[in-house]
């Protein structure tokens, strides 16, 4: 079973930590991308006095710090358009449908413009002056975080199998771990300014040669993009934290990220079916469908059904949580067996 979606958390209240999860897209910051706390206009300089008497002075000015954690949120929203309205430009384009390629890139560049908007910038005046005082020369440069990092746990659709096929298609992408239909979770460092050129070419190309601009786009997958492989606990595991999500949303009304959140738990469902006892696999079934039809519900919920809505949620959580605790305590029953049966641990005992 392929499974295309990950964790989406409410805008609010989000954590960051080993998995970033929240409603569409986690944004995380590359090393080194920010380091600047959240703050008013910040100046910093460093002076550099050479044997020669000359003084360097490069002086950093910094709007604010790194986003808050709402900020990202939002952000995260817009790093996944802009890789999956690239897909969509690629897709018309093999549909031969122009009209469509120029709608999805167009887009795509409106949600990659208002990611740099939300990025926080920084000016570098660089000056030189000799013993005397006077300036040899000067030169200011706006620079902004180039590179951010969009988390498997952001968005309830598909962005990395695309990459990864255009990858392969370009012979860009190498190993095991990319072979085969299985399960693949990976984060996706995104290079804004190549990304950015690319979709500018694409649509300068599209209404002189179609194929060109496919070409660029291709480029936008390959070459802007990097994987990074992602280690998933159980299906069970996730299931549960996706229902954690969803009822946090839940209670917050924000129904959009709750919808999205239970999906992605019967997904996950769906893969802990194929490994579950016969036995369970009923019990499973019903629990599918009953998600499916409290998401499909949810998303017209209303001040007078919240509590109703809710509480359907939060059965579903209790549900899945019991069903992990029990995994865990069999799991724990099973280790411990196998070590005290050991011939060795007897020889330590």
């Amino acid at each position: 079973m392929t499974l295309s979606n990950t964790l989406v958390q409410p805008m609010s209240g989000m954590r960051l930590g080993s998995r970033v999860a929240m409603y569409v897209l986690v944004v995380g910051w590359s090393a080194g991308a920010l380091a600047a706390q959240k703050a008013p206009l910040k100046a910093e300089s460093t002076d550099n006095d050479v044997s020669s008497g000359i003084t360097t002075q490069v002086q950093r000015e910094t709007e604010h710090g790194p986003p808050s954690e709402e900020e990202q949120g939002h952000i995260s929203v817009l790093g996944a358009q802009v890789l999956r309205q690239i897909s969509r430009a690629r897709d018309a384009i093999d549909a031969d449908d122009r009209t469509a390629a120029e709608e999805a890139v167009g887009k795509a560049q409106q949600a990659l413009k208002i990611v740099r908007q939300m990025l926080p910038k920084s000016l570098l005046t660089t000056t030189v002056m000799n013993p005397q005082g006077d300036l040899l020369y000067e030169d200011t440069e706006e620079v902004q975080a180039g590179y951010v990092t969009v988390f498997r746990s952001s968005t309830a659709f598909d962005i990395v199998r695309p990459l990864i096929a255009s990858k392969k298609t370009s012979a860009q992408v190498e190993g095991d771990e990319f072979e085969g239909g299985g399960l693949v979770e990976a984060n996706v460092v995104v290079d804004l300014g190549f990304v950015e050129r690319r979709l500018g070419a694409a649509k300068r190309a599209l209404s002189k040669d179609i194929r060109a601009a496919d070409d660029s786009l291709a480029a936008a997958q390959n070459r802007g993009t990097t994987l990074m492989l992602v280690t998933i606990e159980s299906p069970l595991a996730e299931a549960r934290e996706a229902m954690q999500f969803a009822h946090k949303a839940a209670t917050r009304e924000e129904y959009q990220a709750a919808e999205a959140n239970l999906r992605i738990a019967l997904g996950y469902l769906s893969l802990y079916r194929e490994a579950a006892p016969d036995a369970s696999k009923e019990e499973v079934d019903a629990l599918n469908k009953e998600i499916d039809l409290t998401a499909q519900q949810i998303a017209t919920t209303t001040p007078e059904n919240h509590q109703a809505a809710t509480g359907s949620v939060k059965r579903i959580l209790d549900k899945v949580s019991s069903w992990w605790h029990s995994s865990n305590q069999n799991k724990s029953a099973t280790d411990s067996s196998s070590f005290k049966s050991s011939p060795r641990s007897k020889g330590k005992q």
